[in-house]
């Protein structure tokens, strides 16, 4: 039958296959093998598979590390400023609430921190000759801003200063002279229950016609329109001249306003309470 092998075919066939190659016992031919690299065992470190009880413990912490998280963040957005500033000076709750809110910032798709230095480089201009004086108030962790705009002279305030570039105070209440800045920056952090404190201070900080910048998440302007909010700067001596919802997903609105004129302390108590609603977290 055509495409078979007789026998005695099959047989040398067979012996040929099987046959040890003369080249691969020769000193002088590299083997295969040669041209692997040779690794030690030690440069191996085979990560351990956790076990069940392991995983179980790795999803409790992440629990637990949540819910004080949950738990810090419901204290600074239902207490005034003064309370949050004592409450947030344990360097230990600072770290563990800045920990936990990194986490939750690394899946923002857009960073209100970094709109806000694109806001100030456009109202700057290409002409940094003049030094531009900034307050960043609530800057948390970092100094963003002022990391970001080495040409500028930025004091950055939050309750604690774990970075030389960082003045630990209550940011109503910050250590700089009346009418020394050109802009004042509140980055999500218009968080105490005494907003009012906090717009009166910016206009105490700002010279005429210096420029307030507020980034906020939208959800909060539920109970007080971002129109009432317009509405009341106006009343607190601002003018609103810019405000959108940032892309892709408006979760945060920005708001660009000029100062028009300083507040008199007679006047402040006679100003509308500003409120916003607070932004908490739910349970997991």
């Amino acid at each position: 039958m055509e495409g078979t092998f007789k026998p005695k075919h099959c047989k040398k066939l067979f012996k040929l296959v099987t046959k040890k190659s003369k080249i691969g016992k020769s000193d002088n031919v590299q083997q295969k093998d040669d041209f692997l690299p040779k690794l030690k065992p030690k440069n191996f470190k085979i990560k351990p598979k956790l076990s069940r009880s392991g995983k179980l413990n790795v999803h409790c912490k992440k629990h637990l590390e949540y819910s004080q998280f949950r738990a810090m963040n419901e204290f600074i957005y239902s207490n005034n400023s003064r309370s949050g500033f004592d409450y947030m000076k344990d360097a230990d709750r600072f770290n563990k609430y800045h920990e936990a809110y990194e986490e939750i910032v690394r899946k923002w798709p857009v960073k209100p921190v970094d709109y806000i230095v694109k806001k100030i480089e456009e109202f700057a201009g290409p002409d940094w000759e003049k030094e531009w004086v900034i307050a960043d108030l609530g800057c948390g962790k970092k100094p963003t801003i002022k990391q970001k705009l080495p040409k500028a002279k930025v004091h950055s305030f939050d309750a604690v200063s774990r970075h030389h570039d960082i003045i630990a105070s209550d940011i109503t209440k910050v250590p700089l002279e009346d009418h020394s800045i050109d802009i004042a920056v509140y980055s999500l952090s218009l968080m105490a229950t005494n907003i009012k404190d906090l717009i009166c201070e910016a206009n105490r900080l700002l010279r005429k016609k210096g420029i307030l910048m507020i980034a906020e998440v939208s959800s909060r302007f539920e109970d007080e329109s971002v129109d009432k909010f317009q509405e009341k700067l106006k009343q607190y001596g601002f003018e609103v001249v810019e405000k959108q919802f940032l892309p892709p997903n408006d979760f945060f609105v920005f708001i660009l306003a000029t100062k028009k004129k300083s507040l008199k302390k007679e006047n402040i108590s006679e100003l509308p309470a500003i409120t916003l609603k607070p932004c908490l977290y739910k349970p997991r």
